[in-house]
């Protein structure tokens, strides 16, 4: 744990002179990117996260405060925050909690991991939620970078972000790209998603 502290660090921490611990932001131009840790200590043969209360409470914060800034938030997570997303051996145990902060604060993007599939998926607010103004947030996860395909495995897989500001909207294009075993290289999907984000 500490090894990964150490030399991780630049990448798991905000702008801060000191690390801050999680969740953190940092700002890199119009991007507020947002780092909040999902991994907890489990059982044999488990795999679940979870977010605690001052995570999702500091989580708010950056977000509600990204949003003044007039930024394009995206928060990332290790475990997918939607529900149905895996199983319940390898799911986030208080998923609702942490959609309903993403949604009524507000967020662009969530970007995860841990399933190891090509995900695109929207959390849409609790009806309770809606009148407050509560918005869906756009939910990407990418396969392992690790995965050849074969014996039946998904693809590697990633995707590349292309993040426009306009007057009152963002502009988003998102380029997948899928690893071939024939060329053992990675290659463009043939469509690009577009996103206007208001």
């Amino acid at each position: 744990r500490d090894l990964v502290r150490t030399y991780w660090a630049p990448w798991m921490s905000g702008d801060g002179a000191s690390p801050e611990g999680w969740p953190y932001m940092r700002q890199r131009g119009d991007l507020a990117i947002i780092g909040v840790s999902s991994g907890v200590p489990t059982g044999l043969g488990m795999a679940t996260g979870h977010v605690d209360k001052p995570q999702l409470e500091k989580l708010d914060e950056y977000l509600v405060r990204a949003k003044g800034q007039n930024l394009f938030r995206v928060v990332m997570i290790h475990h997918p925050p939607q529900l149905g997303a895996t199983t319940p051996r390898k799911s986030l145990t208080n998923a609702i909690e942490v959609q309903r902060v993403l949604t009524k604060a507000g967020c662009e993007v969530v970007l995860h991991g841990h399933i190891h599939e090509k995900v695109d998926a929207v959390l849409q607010p609790a009806l309770s939620d809606i009148d407050m103004g509560a918005n869906p947030v756009h939910v990407y996860g990418a396969g392992s970078l690790s995965m050849n395909g074969k014996l039946g495995s998904n693809p590697g897989h990633f995707y590349v972000f292309d993040v426009d500001s306009g007057a009152d909207t963002w502009q988003v294009t998102i380029q997948s790209y899928f690893y071939d075993p024939e060329t053992r290289n990675y290659k463009p999907a043939e469509n690009k998603d577009q996103l206007t984000l208001a």
